[in-house]
């Protein structure tokens, strides 16, 4: 018999990046998690017998999907897609890079904000919904947002509408992540160039008694923030 093909792999744990955002210090540990252990944990896995399940019942995007949330009773979508097909197959609609549909029904609904980029191809990574479930952020690559000049992040309301609310300043590059604080009063934006907290009423970046922006290296399309998430107490930002 051949060896087990994991035979020789060393796993490593990661260590994820840490920020301590309760005052102006900032702590970063950091180990770089080696292929060997997403291989062996791949090769690891039990494998399950080949399946054809059905399609599931609901309408569907026409091309790259990013991120996927729910809030109150509604599945919102975004990526690189530029068009979507309805429940029954029979109807293409424009969706230019967000779209949404009923989570009982699985039919597509109207909202349909629009992005654009004058030079690259768009792209929307990342959803984030206020706490109180009207207004939906948006982060990515793109210059408009319902065709109204927008810096890779902008907001709109239920019915698709475009928010008043636009960071100053903003120097991120490309959103990959958004975080909503439980309050809904902060927000934080990561990028290729590292991460930002702002305002979500006032637009404003916030000062560094309450966080310390975090500035990367940039200078490849590989770099910077891919996620975010905030610890319970708010008090720690984990990067990765």
């Amino acid at each position: 018999n051949s060896p087990h093909p994991t035979q020789g792999l060393t796993r490593h744990e990661p260590t994820p990046f840490m920020l301590d955002v309760s005052n102006q210090s900032i702590h970063l540990r950091a180990v770089a998690a080696t292929l060997c252990a997403l291989t062996a944990s791949l090769l690891l896995a039990p494998r399950l017998p080949s399946q054809s399940p059905d399609p599931l019942p609901t309408c569907e995007a026409n091309g790259r999907v990013e991120d996927v949330i729910g809030s109150g009773g509604i599945f919102y979508a975004s990526g690189s897609f530029l068009s979507a097909t309805s429940k029954d197959r029979q109807t293409t609609v424009p969706r230019i890079g967000l779209m949404a549909w009923s989570a009982r029904t699985g039919e597509l609904l109207p909202w349909a904000p629009t992005v654009t980029h004058p030079q690259y191809q768009f792209r929307v990574d990342s959803l984030a919904v206020s706490p109180d479930g009207q207004t939906i952020y948006f982060g990515g690559l793109f210059r408009t947002a319902n065709g109204v000049a927008r810096r890779n992040v902008a907001a709109v309301d239920l019915q698709g509408n475009l928010k008043a609310w636009e960071p100053m300043w903003l120097n991120v590059g490309r959103v990959r992540d958004l975080k909503l604080s439980a309050d809904g009063s902060k927000i934080y934006i990561g990028g290729e160039y590292g991460v930002r907290v702002y305002g979500t009423r006032d637009m404003q970046e916030l000062p560094d008694a309450t966080f310390q922006a975090v500035i990367l290296d940039g200078n490849g399309k590989d770099s910077g923030v891919w996620a975010l998430e905030l610890s319970a107490d708010e008090q720690t930002l984990y990067l990765g």
